[in-house]
């Protein structure tokens, strides 16, 4: 018994150093989630500014033209979004911390994180937590059983990192990187390249009701700081869309019947053709993003007078942060 004990202990002092080891390896700082960061920046930097802040995943990151927004609608846009896979209690969490009184808070998220444990995040949570260690202690149980099972692939990628950049390859991979990212916080390294072949199925299963009084808590937290809370919907793949018609109907019957949320859009006007896509159900390409964009602004100016939400339209606004 005694040398079993001995030998077991012997192992978990093995494995923590080990995971010591691997946690301290370097993080390459133009990864594409050390954008956050930038995003971060923008938000101290136009806080005594009229915001409209984007928040949601990727879906936002790459269809959005925020310089285009903001000269119509005559307000600072920040897009603050960057990966679905934070989890949207994560980007929330992170995001209502800046907001300030006046701001207008546009929430687009994809329909993946009102399924199954999405909402919770897993190995990107890991990765922008050592971004941003002070986010720590809004991390709930769940979140830590998601990033638990999400720390394999964080230690693949961690590995795979140190041993490319020990080989001398600085960039690997494709778009995703901080300088991918414009002044707005648009993710735009992709508009001028070919679309990608990519997976047009989808898969939703078990809903996670805790998503949508999620948000109505984020809502009352945004009302508290004097700022509206407006909810949009994302861009998705017409045949994705096709394979989760029910559950991608149940999400908008849900958010609707809630009274104390702002729904500005009809889903059916952003889900779109193929050819419009770069290389994922929810990842707009350049002709995309013109479309969606112009639909989005459609539905921010039907707001006008609605929670106190007025626009002056400036084609002349573009003095933009560097």
């Amino acid at each position: 018994m005694k040398k079993f004990l001995i030998k077991l202990m012997t192992f978990i002092t093995l494995f923590l150093l080990l995971n010591i080891l691997i946690i301290a390896l370097p993080e390459n700082d133009n990864d594409f989630l050390h954008a956050i960061t930038d995003k971060h920046q923008l938000l101290r930097l136009t806080q005594n500014d009229k915001r409209l802040i984007v928040i949601g995943g990727s879906n936002v990151a790459f269809g959005v033209d925020s310089k285009k927004i903001e000269a119509q609608l005559g307000i600072r846009v920040i897009n603050v979004a960057v990966h679905a896979g934070m989890g949207l209690k994560y980007t929330l969490d992170d995001i209502v911390k800046y907001i300030n009184k006046g701001d207008i808070v546009l929430l687009i998220p994809e329909y993946h994180m009102f399924y199954d444990d999405k909402f919770y995040g897993g190995t990107e949570t890991i990765e922008v937590l050592r971004i941003c260690p002070e986010n720590l202690n809004s991390i709930s149980f769940k979140q830590f059983i998601q990033m638990f099972k999400g720390y394999p692939p964080y230690v693949r990628r961690k590995v795979g990192y140190t041993a490319l950049n020990l080989m001398g390859v600085k960039k690997f991979g494709d778009i995703y990187f901080r300088d991918s990212f414009n002044e707005y916080g648009d993710l735009v390294a992709h508009l001028e390249r070919e679309n990608l072949i990519f997976d047009t199925s989808c898969r939703l299963e078990k809903l996670n009701p805790e998503v949508f009084s999620y948000i109505e808590q984020i809502k009352s937290q945004i009302d508290a700081h004097e700022g509206v809370l407006l909810i949009s919907f994302p861009s998705f793949h017409v045949t994705a869309y096709n394979d989760v018609r029910k559950q991608v109907n149940t999400v908008v019957r849900e958010l609707k019947n809630n009274s104390n949320l702002n729904i500005i859009s009809n889903f059916q006007d952003y889900i779109f053709d193929h050819e419009l896509f770069y290389n994922s159900i929810y990842h707009l390409n350049a002709d995309g993003r013109e479309l969606r964009t112009a639909r989005l602004i459609k539905d921010l100016q039907r707001l006008t007078g609605v929670a106190g939400i007025s626009w002056q339209p400036n084609p002349s606004v573009g003095k933009y942060l560097q």
